[in-house]
C-alpha cells in the first residue's frame, strides 16, 4: 500500500478536480444523475432492511440501516458516479490552485446538485412514497 504526504495528496485532489471540472456536459449529468441513483438505491435498502426489524430492538435498528446504506457509497464509487460532496473538496482544491475557472466551479456545483436530486423527485413521482 502507497502512502502519499499531505503535499502529495493535495496534487492528486487537484488533478482529480481538473479532470471532475472539464467533463463533457453530457458525461456531467449523466454521471450526477447515477451518483443520485446508487445513492437513493443505498437509502431504499436502507429503509427496506430496517422497516421489517421490531421496534423493541431500539436504535440496533438504526446500525443496522447504517450498515446497509454504505451501499449506494460503493456502487457510486466502484461505477463511477458524481456526488456534490467529493466535487465540492476536489474541484475547490483545483480552483484554489487556478488551474480551473470560479465559472467552471460554480457550473459542475450546479449541474451536479441538480442531477443528482433530480433522482428523490423522480423516486417520490414515480413511487408509492407520499409525504403527508
Amino acid at each position: 500500500m502507497s502512502y502519499y504526504n499531505p503535499q502529495q495528496m493535495a496534487k492528486i485532489a487537484i488533478k482529480a478536480g481538473t479532470k471532475k471540472a472539464t467533463l463533457p456536459l453530457t458525461s456531467l449529468i449523466i454521471l450526477g444523475f447515477l451518483g443520485g441513483a446508487f445513492i437513493a438505491l443505498g437509502y431504499l435498502f436502507n429503509i427496506r432492511v430496517t422497516a421489517g426489524l421490531p421496534h423493541e430492538w431500539g436504535t440496533l435498528n438504526n446500525l443496522i440501516g447504517g450498515l446497509v446504506f454504505p451501499l449506494g457509497l460503493i456502487l457510486t464509487v466502484i461505477a463511477g458516479g458524481e456526488l456534490l460532496t467529493g466535487n465540492m473538496m476536489a474541484v475547490s482544491m483545483a480552483a484554489l490552485a487556478k488551474k480551473v475557472s470560479v465559472k467552471q466551479l460554480s457550473i459542475n456545483w450546479i449541474l451536479i446538485a441538480i442531477t443528482t436530486s433530480q433522482v428523490l423527485f423522480l423516486l417520490l413521482t414515480f413511487s408509492d412514497i407520499y409525504l403527508d
